[in-house]
Order: structure tokens, then sequence, then C-alpha cells
């Protein structure tokens, strides 16, 4: 949610129940006498009360977007009064009917979805948290007894295994491989003879990972390899060995990895159990917005 600026207000007579720190984690401020009200008020508007969790709401949820002093009194007692004027605001809004407002009841409804599903989110993978000897079997799948390396390398993409056929048999004949991309290659790559640079396991067609496993440096492939963008003659240039990472440094990574996967589970079992009606919008179908006054 975008917070627009608001005017910096004083707070007038209003007085603090009770330092407002403890709901940040700042440094308190001192309290101010008691007034009669709830004893979780900082400040009570109307008969509304705002407590030390919406304050530590509104503080968090503006901190996403900028840092936020909180550093003395007079910051947290601004902080505090541009919540209670948002609160003004909203309660003015209401009072006008415009949550009602079709567009705008729907864009409530859909913060509140998104917010709760973030809840649902922050429950489920506090909860099911990779444990230590499932990250170390992780990284023994992925890195153990695979030395890692980089492949220099280059190309020429033809649309069809006829045309790739025939360049290799050029090449075959002594045709230099960086002229022939020039003239041929389908690929932007081809103006520089083909050339594709250093490439790593992960940033490359698995079909290329595996044919260049297989290649001796300085060579060409007597048989094209197909992807999804056409038919490519592949030249390996160099091989270099680059150190593998150890655990600790791959921990982090392991571990949101592990957690990507459990949240496609959840997602995906909760798809499952639930009962799916789609009616997509038709093209001129515009999507409902508020209505201005």
């Amino acid at each position: 949610m975008q917070l627009l600026p608001l005017p910096a207000l004083t707070l007038g007579g209003l007085l603090l129940v009770t330092p407002i720190p403890s709901a940040v984690g700042e440094d308190e401020v001192e309290s101010h006498p008691a007034q009669a009200s709830p004893p979780e008020a900082l400040v009570t508007i109307d008969g509304r009360v705002v407590t030390r969790d919406m304050f530590s709401a509104y503080y968090q949820l503006k901190r996403q977007n900028q840092p936020v002093d909180m550093s003395g009194p007079t910051q947290q007692l601004a902080l505090l009064n541009e919540l209670i004027n948002y609160l003004l605001l909203e309660q003015d809004a209401v009072a006008r009917k415009l949550d009602r407002q079709p567009g705008m009841a729907a864009q409530l409804e859909v913060a509140r979805s998104r917010l709760l599903a973030s809840a649902a989110i922050d429950e489920y993978l506090s909860t099911h948290k990779p444990t230590e000897t499932e990250l170390k079997s992780a990284y023994e799948q992925q890195f153990k007894g695979k030395p890692l390396a980089e492949y220099q390398v280059s190309h020429i993409l033809l649309k069809s295994k006829t045309e790739a056929e025939e360049v290799i048999e050029a090449l075959e004949t002594g045709e230099a491989f960086a002229e022939l991309a020039k003239k041929r290659s389908q690929d932007a790559s081809g103006e520089s003879g083909g050339k594709l640079g250093w490439l790593s396991a992960g940033q490359m067609e698995p079909a290329f990972q595996a044919v260049l496993e297989k290649m001796s440096e300085g060579t060409f492939l007597r048989e094209p390899v197909k992807t999804g963008f056409g038919w490519h003659v592949l030249l390996l240039e160099q091989v270099r060995k680059i150190p593998q990472p150890s655990f600790a440094e791959m921990r982090d990574t392991l571990r949101q990895e592990k957690q990507k996967q459990r949240l496609a589970t959840y997602i995906r079992q909760l798809r499952e159990k639930a009962k799916l009606d789609v009616n997509v919008l038709k093209k001129s179908e515009p999507a409902p917005s508020p209505k201005s006054k």
C-alpha cells in the first residue's frame, strides 16, 4: 500500500497513556499522566482506541518503504500523529460511504486477502522449516562429486537441421566458425562470431550442458543440438574449473530453495482441495473503478 504524505499537525491536548516505544522496540519515552481510557490505548479518537499494536503495525508498514526515525519522543509523536490523521480520514471516508463503492470495496477485499495470505505463508513456513539434515542432503545432491566448470562457447543458430548440417560440413572443410556465424546464424550473437561468453550450469539450455560436458576444448560439435530456439552448432573454446562453494556459503540459498518448494506444495494442496469456477473477463470488459463524487 502506498502511503501518501500528510501534513504535519500537532497533537493538541492529546496525552499518551503509556510509552510508545515498547510496541516497536525503540528507546522508551516518559509516560504522561493516565487518562480515563482503556489501559491498552495510546489515543482514543471519538471512542475508537488506537492501541500499541495498531501503532506498531503502522510503523512496520511504513518502514517497508522508507527508513523511519523513532529515536526520540518528537519522532514517535510525529508518527503517532500521522496514524491519527489516516484514521480520521478513514472515518470520514466511511461516513461518506466511500467504502461501499464497487471498486473501493473490491480493493479493500483484495488488500485484506493479501494481508491474510502473507500471514498464512509466514505461519506455514515458520512451522515447516527445513532441517539441517535436509539442507546438507540438498547440498550433497547438488554439489558433491560434481566438479563445477564454466564453458566459453560460441554457437551458430539455424532454423532447420538441414541448414545446421550444411554448416557442420562447411566447418569440416576448414571454413572459419566465426565467419560462418556472421553469414548464417539467426542469432544476434552472429555479429560477434557467435560468441556467447562464459556459461556455467544453470545459465544454458540443458541440452547444451549435456553435450558441452563431453566435448574437448577447441572442437565443434559434429551433431547439431535442438532447443526451443532452433538448431545449434556449438564450438567449445575453453573450459575452466571454478571453486565449489562450501555448505556454509550455500546454506541460506538452499534454505530459500527448500522454502519455495514447500510453499509451492502448500499452495498446490490448497488448490487441489478448493472448488474453482473460473469466469474469465472479456477483453472489452473493463475492471470496475471507484466512482468519484
